[in-house]
């Protein structure tokens, strides 16, 4: 899961790009790398299951607000990339932002609590695909 600081370096554009291509290589780690030198042993033992989570929204004002709310609209935009990347290599897709939220101290950030509900949520989503 990329966090909504990472959109200090990239637009979720560039999100939906990274993404998927590092969820593809992952998804196809077996064709695109070779397991062993002479090419017997897969790194996987099965196709792997993978979980795409978005990260959770920055506030509509966050400490660093000298953007005018772009890091709010790019953040709530790389939601959508990332659940359409889930959707185009068929993963399953986590929306962090419906369990936790960012903090009020900087909007970008989530405290214990929300840090404390994000992980019980993603645990039941990788419990309920075991």
């Amino acid at each position: 899961m990329l966090g909504t600081n990472d959109l200090i370096y990239t637009d979720s554009i560039g999100v939906y790009k990274g993404v998927f291509k590092i969820a593809k290589a992952i998804k196809y780690a077996d064709i695109v790398f070779e397991g062993s030198t002479d090419g017997s042993q897969k790194i996987f033992k099965d196709k792997p299951r993978i979980i795409l989570a978005s990260p959770v929204v920055s506030a509509e004002s966050t400490i660093n607000d000298d953007d005018g709310g772009k890091r709010y609209r790019e953040s709530r935009k790389s939601v959508d990339e990332i659940k359409k990347v889930a959707g185009i290599l068929d993963l399953d897709y986590f929306d962090a932002s419906q369990y936790a939220k960012a903090s009020s101290v900087d909007g970008i950030h989530m405290d214990k609590n929300n840090h404390y509900q994000l992980g019980i949520a993603i645990a039941e989503k990788i419990r309920s695909i075991l």
